[in-house]
């Protein structure tokens, strides 16, 4: 899986072995897969939220337009004494449509840990569905993220420096290019409950929240909403 990595521009890390073994026979829309697809020792790091996900084993069947998922568990990569979190899942894609599968599956966390960057830490238990075709498919579920931790830090924007342009003699004050924006991939409405281990430090606070927040809007582009107290 490491020679993904040239396409993984955003700083993430992957790893781990794939076998396949697929046999696709029929013409077009009577067409039909048959055979297996198998991850082991796999391990992906989510660079964003320093979230690590070790020990991805994936058993994939094969069968018609479906690849089904027979079994797959992963744990969440951290070094800890006790127990590590686990994170299982189950579902199929559907590939009559190559070109628009649909996706339903469902991931179920057991004290994984989410989250381990310096300024959020958070481990989370609950269930995460993405059902849908391609792009489009829908990110739902409800997780209780229990302790999570946040340090605020002080933001200091930079604000937009003109460009100046040399044409002739003349001056003509542009104003820099707007990069393109972001693929609005998987729209999604996450819901977060936390309870009273909510620890959020900096600027002089120094204590323990609960609440309950929602993440929305798109995987690529997400938003939280919500309320602690």
């Amino acid at each position: 899986l490491s020679t993904l990595m040239p396409w993984i521009t955003n700083g993430d890390r992957i790893s781990g072995k794939l076998w396949v073994d697929l046999l696709l026979s029929g013409r077009g829309s009577t067409s039909a897969l048959e055979g297996s697809l198998k991850i082991q020792k796999g391990f992906y790091e989510i660079a964003e939220f320093g979230t690590c996900i070790g020990n991805i084993q994936g058993d994939f069947k094969a069968k018609g337009s479906r690849l089904i998922i027979h079994s797959l568990q992963a744990t969440d990569g951290t070094r800890r004494t006790n127990k590590h979190g686990q994170l299982t899942g189950q579902g199929f894609i559907d590939l009559k449509e190559p070109l628009n599968p649909l996706l339903a599956i469902s991931l179920y966390l057991n004290d994984f840990q989410v989250a381990a960057s310096d300024s959020f830490f958070a481990r989370a238990e609950g269930t995460i569905s993405l059902k849908g075709y391609r792009e489009q498919a829908k990110v739902e579920g409800t997780v209780t993220l229990n302790p999570a931790g946040l340090l605020l830090e002080e933001i200091n924007p930079t604000p937009t420096i003109p460009t100046i342009k040399l044409s002739g003699q003349d001056l003509e004050k542009t104003k820099p290019k707007l990069e393109e924006g972001e693929l609005k991939i998987f729209p999604i409405a996450l819901k977060l409950k936390t309870p009273k281990r909510f620890m959020i430090q900096g600027f002089g606070l120094d204590s323990l929240w609960e609440g309950e927040m929602e993440v929305v809007n798109y995987l690529s582009d997400t938003q939280l909403v919500g309320k602690v107290h």
